[in-house]
């Protein structure tokens, strides 16, 4: 084994391969319901934030997530870890 370690430039250029190859999870009821594939965003409404989709014209198409959360950082870790729970009905 020779002991090489990875340059920063090739360390960053393996993790931006990754998250390109990462399929972008898409909204299961947006889906289901309307028949569109649209990317999950955290998103806000008076209760909070949540997590959801939005049509390609900014327009709110369904909540995907049972909970809010009451600030953006929270539900931007929560939907990046998976660590949330999927509705099931619109």
């Amino acid at each position: 084994m020779s002991g090489h370690t990875p340059s920063p430039d090739q360390v960053a250029a393996s993790a931006d391969a990754a998250l390109r190859d990462k399929p972008t999870p898409i909204g299961l009821l947006a889906f289901r319901h309307w028949n569109k594939k649209l990317p999950l965003q955290v998103l806000y409404c008076p209760s909070g934030y949540y997590i959801g989709t939005v049509d390609i014209d900014g327009t709110p198409q369904s909540r995907e997530s049972i909970q809010h959360w009451p600030d953006r950082d929270t539900a931007v870790k929560a939907l990046e870890s998976g660590m949330w729970t999927q509705k099931m009905v619109p």
